[in-house]
């Protein structure tokens, strides 16, 4: 295996070196700017860099390109970088209280090293575990893949969609052209582009969540004395610990349901009352139960992402999607939840410093604030969620500015202008996304009888669940003279009475409107009406209120705490007005509030789309949630068992014994939770990449190959793109419907980001919502009809129609048109590139190449 992996540095180790020059030098050019920005931060954001040059050199060149000022190159991606170290540098220069930078630098090596050191191992790591299964064609990876080499190809924005020709892309597609702009800039293939921004993708938000919550810890050790803040490696630790629970500990489901579901160590009833797919002991399964760890079905790792399972009245499953990051970099799917996950961290690092500055953004401050979260909205647009979470950022900022536990009229006004302005910007400074973006989800619908039980909250959640319920049970305990009882109890109550009313009353509106109540309740008229499913329904929401009861109740706790009362003596009198938490613990606790909330939500409400249940909504919101939690919950483990101003009061110090307890229930969750990874890692890559029982396979980061169907189909298509410049052709290649994840449709689109006719239909219509009918016509049965006419006419008809200027013959088109007879009408032409039985023609060549072949000789 050594060898083979020098063979493969060899080989691709320049396109790994460019990547992480290229994203290096973005940190460079942006760190005199957020040196500045960022300086409520001791660490001054620097693991972070890298994130913050990368959005903010996508953001202005797609605007401009959008604008006609730029073309989509490399040379005017090195444009605007260059550009940007411009501005990055005046923004330091003009600084008229700047602080120096080298000094700082030399103070903060370790840092800098620290941060370096894990971008490396993880961006490596990461890109050997892809080349040693470079595969890209399973689940949405053709998808992504064509978003990518169509954004490359396309030379303005919007990026052409490669599956529905004479359109642009109708998703956030924010990501990709950050991707792709790396792409470009180092030339590499598109199959490697891929897997280079999977490693990449893992490797910042490795350095992101390090970098969170080393700034944590470090701005609460910046309230102890100068001389006691030094050579304390605190930072550091619980940065790792973030990074740990935030990028590579998976969920409890492997520990409590995958080992003793093989092993055979459990009852079937305990197994059926968790209810996991195929580990239920219930009707046919694809991983029988073999006693091996990890197991040897195909792809048992997939099930992980599946904890929380739905039924319907009528007790049928229904797949609910609930991916973690573990998860994410086994799949290795480049898709926006994933893409948007390190700006995620950046902007939760933004927030912290807005707090931590105690001061209002300054308005070029507040530009970049708009540009990086709300962003979000363009990288993936559920993650317009951290915009709210912005806003209550600024409400906390005021909560400790003014130091008296409670927001003042005055305060209010300023939230809702601050909100309200960051609302605009984030419209005016994306309006070209906002205007062009149609998509399948409609307005909220009520989640009636949908509720997360609480096992299976606690198999996904359940590792975070116990240590922010201790945290938060001791910062209440710390609190205890200032402790708002009475505010949060108001609270807590007014939220479930009026979440209980806003069920009721979305319920009875969709009962009223027909259009709604056939998507929420068509099951409940076929059940016998409302009165035979009432039962089960109230059964199920009574099961459900576990689990929201104890979201509420850290809720309730995160509120009584920020929201402090006076001090009393012991004759009742208030004394004083004191908040005593600091104000990385008070942005801990918001983090703890906001995943509750976010877990919260689907239980009530869902997005209507296709899928006509909430799996997709809790997939979303629940991934978000997955990230504010695991930052939350290194720093409450850190403050819990560590936190030297809290040791030095005996008032806030957790006892012995607690503590003890604490850090062996910490051990045993995290050690449970990170069995996952190892073992995934080893079935994804060492198994399904072909490497086990000594195999030699040759590394790669080139997975295109896997997505032709053959070496021969390959060939052809590479030669294609390579042929056409530009981003004016459109490519025909055969195509059925309805068709999704398969990728030997579509092919030739993907690999070369030239458009076809109509690609995946299922995915073009989550897409396009409302318009897909209109723009989709007859497109598939027109494509049939080019490859299977001998009318020239007619074929000349619809090459006309759609614009195309190329055709393609390979095993697909075979496959599907040679017993009709039509492909015979290449057989006279010429190919402008031909391999094996795969070809591919010009069409300005089809009319007069197969006339001149039929024309007889003149006489």
């Amino acid at each position: 295996m050594l060898s083979s992996i020098v063979d493969w540095l060899g080989r691709e180790g320049g396109a790994l070196f460019s990547w992480w020059l290229l994203t290096a030098l973005a940190g460079i050019a942006v760190f005199p700017l957020t040196f500045r920005l960022m300086r409520g931060l001791p660490g001054r954001g620097y693991a972070l860099a890298r994130t913050a040059g990368i959005i903010l050199v996508a953001y202005p060149f797609w605007l401009l390109n959008v604008l006609g000022l730029l073309r989509n190159d490399a040379g005017n991606t090195a444009l605007v970088a260059i550009g940007l170290l411009v501005l990055s540098i005046i923004s330091y220069a003009t600084w008229r209280d700047r602080e120096p930078i080298i000094p700082w630098l030399r103070a903060n090596y370790r840092l800098i090293i620290a941060t370096e050191l894990i971008f490396v191992a993880a961006f490596a790591s990461w890109a050997l575990i892809r080349a040693l299964n470079p595969d890209v064609t399973g689940t949405e990876k053709p998808m992504e893949m064509g978003f990518l080499a169509a954004t490359r190809r396309s030379l303005s924005f919007p990026p052409n969609d490669m599956w529905m020709s004479g359109y642009a892309i109708s998703y956030y597609h924010f990501g990709y052209i950050m991707i792709a702009a790396l792409a470009n800039l180092s030339g590499v293939t598109n199959g490697m582009a891929f897997n280079l921004s999977a490693a990449l993708l893992f490797a910042l938000t490795c350095t992101g969540a390090f970098g969170i919550g080393y700034e944590l810890v470090a701005a609460r050790l910046a309230e102890l004395p100068p001389e006691k803040r030094r050579l304390r490696w605190s930072p550091y630790a619980v940065g790792l610990l973030a990074m740990v629970m935030l990028a590579l500990m998976g969920n409890l489901g492997p520990a409590l349901i995958e080992v003793p579901y093989q092993t055979k160590a459990l009852p079937d009833s305990y197994f059926q009352m968790m209810d996991v797919k195929e580990r239920d002991i219930v009707g046919p399964t694809t991983c029988p139960q073999t006693g091996q760890i990890p197991p040897k079905c195909y792809w048992w790792w997939f099930a992980w992402s599946r904890v929380v399972r739905d039924r319907d009245i009528q007790n049928v499953p229904i797949e609910i999607i609930d991916e973690i990051p573990a998860f994410s970099w086994v799949l290795s799917d480049v898709h926006p939840h994933v893409l948007s996950l390190p700006f995620v961290l950046l902007a939760l690092t933004l927030m912290l410093n807005l707090v931590l500055t105690k001061r209002g953004a300054h308005p070029w401050e507040f530009l970049i604030y708009v540009v990086c979260i709300g962003g979000l909205a363009f990288l993936n647009s559920w993650d317009a969620s951290f915009i709210v979470l912005l806003v209550a950022s600024e409400a906390l900022r005021r909560l400790l500015r003014n130091g008296t536990g409670r927001l003042t009229r005055e305060d209010f006004g300023g939230i809702a202008g601050f909100g309200g302005l960051v609302a605009l910007l984030t419209g005016i400074l994306y309006s070209p996304f906002f205007i062009s973006f149609r998509s399948q989800a409609g307005g909220p619908l009520p989640s009636v009888i949908w509720a997360t039980r609480p096992q299976q909250f606690f198999l996904f959640f359940g590792i975070f669940a116990v240590i922010l319920a201790v945290y938060v049970a001791v910062e209440a305990w710390r609190g205890r003279g200032t402790f708002n009882t009475r505010l949060a109890r108001e609270i807590i109550l007014y939220s479930a009475g009026l979440l209980a009313f806003l069920l009721v009353a979305t319920t009875l509106i969709a009962w009223i409107s027909p259009d709604i109540r056939a998507a929420v309740f068509s099951i409940v008229d076929g059940s016998g009406g409302v009165l035979g499913v009432l039962p089960t329904v109230l059964g199920r929401r009574l099961l459900g209120a576990v689990t929201e009861g104890f979201l509420l109740a850290l809720v309730f706790g995160v509120i009584g705490r920020l929201f402090v009362r006076e001090p009393r003596n012991a004759d009742g009198i208030p004394t004083r007005n004191l908040i005593t938490y600091s104000p990385a613990t008070a942005f801990v606790l918001m983090l703890i509030g906001a995943g509750a909330v976010l877990v919260l939500t689907p239980d009530f409400v869902y997005l209507r789309d296709v899928f006509s249940n909430r799996m997709n909504t809790v997939f979303k919101l629940y991934y978000q949630a997955w990230a504010v939690w695991s930052i939350a919950s290194a720093y409450a483990v850190w403050s819990v068992l560590a936190d030297p101003i809290a040791e030095a009061l005996p008032q806030l110090r957790v006892s012995r014994g607690v503590r003890l307890a604490f850090s062996a229930a910490a051990v045993i969750l995290i050690g449970a939770g990170m069995i996952y990874l190892p073992l995934a890692i080893d079935s994804r890559a060492i198994m399904d990449g072909g490497h086990a029982n000594g195999t030699v396979t040759a590394l790669t980061l080139d997975g295109g190959r896997t997505l032709a169907s053959g070496a021969d189909d390959y060939t052809v298509i590479t030669c294609l793109s390579n042929l056409v410049k530009g981003d004016m052709a459109v490519v025909a290649e055969g195509m059925i419907e309805p068709m999704s994840y398969n990728a030997q449709y579509g092919r030739v689109s993907v690999l070369s980001g030239i458009p076809t006719i109509m690609g995946w239909s299922n995915h073009e219509s989550q897409w396009r919502g409302s318009t897909y009918d209109a723009i989709h016509g007859t497109r598939v049965q027109d494509e049939a009809k080019l490859y299977n006419t001998l009318d020239l006419v007619e074929a000349q008809q619809i090459i006309k129609k759609y614009h195309v200027t190329y055709i393609y013959v390979g095993p697909t088109e075979h496959n599907l048109y040679d017993a009709n007879g039509g492909l015979s009408k290449f057989d006279n032409l010429t190919p402008i590139c031909r391999s094996g039985e795969s070809a591919v023609y010009a069409t300005d060549t089809l009319n007069a190449g197969t006339i001149a072949a039929n024309t007889p000789p003149e006489q």
